[in-house]
């Protein structure tokens, strides 16, 4: 089954930033530039920049442009993974969620290449915005597949690990973060509470279950001045 045009334009600019064509911090062409060298109509590579916006390949600064997102230069693996939720119980502070959406979505094709499914299958997104001693601090959206189809109905106030294990007996083992810098949309913005373009922490988790499985991806959008991460190293090899 043939793609529809925008997918096949955002796969073809992946394919670009994947193979270095586009390095971190380029500029990406603008609408029109696109729109007159594919042939394609504006809203056709509208929507293929919104796709690659939503993977967080590329962040789109107002009145500037598009650019490549710099996830590349600062992976970071992590062996064992808990809920943001847990993490600051742990740390003696109330935290709460509001979810802002939850939707079937097409998969991007990172997406697909994570979760290793078809292009035409659909994963599940789900939006929160997360509450440090009442006041918005991060911007948390989750993918899963179908077979979690049922996390639309649930309550998803509290802790999503605690959730995967209690109800679905799963657990969230292991995977990668990637720690990044990103711009606050006029959307972020308002559910944060910060000025658009704002500097904000984005934190992508890959995680697997116990059976090295994938379970999940997501993003994080965070405000570094309420929420700050630490890493914690047993030894430092110059």
């Amino acid at each position: 089954m043939l793609k529809p045009l925008y997918e096949q334009l955002a796969d073809s600019l992946y394919k670009d930033i994947r193979n270095n064509n586009y390095p971190i911090g380029t500029k990406l062409p603008t609408e029109k530039e696109l729109h007159l060298s594919t042939g394609m109509s504006r809203s056709t590579v509208r929507k293929a920049l919104e796709l690659l916006v939503k993977a967080n390949l590329v962040v789109k600064i107002h009145g500037k442009g598009t650019f490549v997102s710099g996830t590349k230069k600062t992976d970071n693996d992590i062996a064992h993974f808990t809920s943001l939720t847990e993490n600051l119980a742990e740390m003696g502070k109330a935290v709460h969620s509001k979810v802002v959406n939850y939707q079937l979505v097409t998969p991007t094709e990172a997406q697909c290449a994570f979760f290793n499914i078809s292009p035409t299958e659909q994963l599940v997104e789900i939006e929160r915005l997360r509450y440090l001693d009442d006041q918005p601090f991060c911007i948390d959206t989750s993918w899963f597949t179908t077979t979690y189809k049922s996390l639309l109905y649930q309550d998803l106030t509290g802790s999503l690990y605690a959730l995967l294990r209690d109800k679905y007996k799963v657990t969230p083992s292991a995977g990668r973060k990637t720690f990044a810098i990103t711009y606050a949309s006029p959307n972020a913005a308002f559910l944060l509470d910060v000025k658009p373009n704002t500097a904000l922490m984005l934190v992508e988790d890959s995680v697997y279950d116990e059976h090295q499985k994938p379970l999940h991806l997501s993003n994080q959008q965070i405000r570094s001045d309420r929420y700050k991460y630490g890493i914690s190293q047993k030894s430092l090899l110059r």
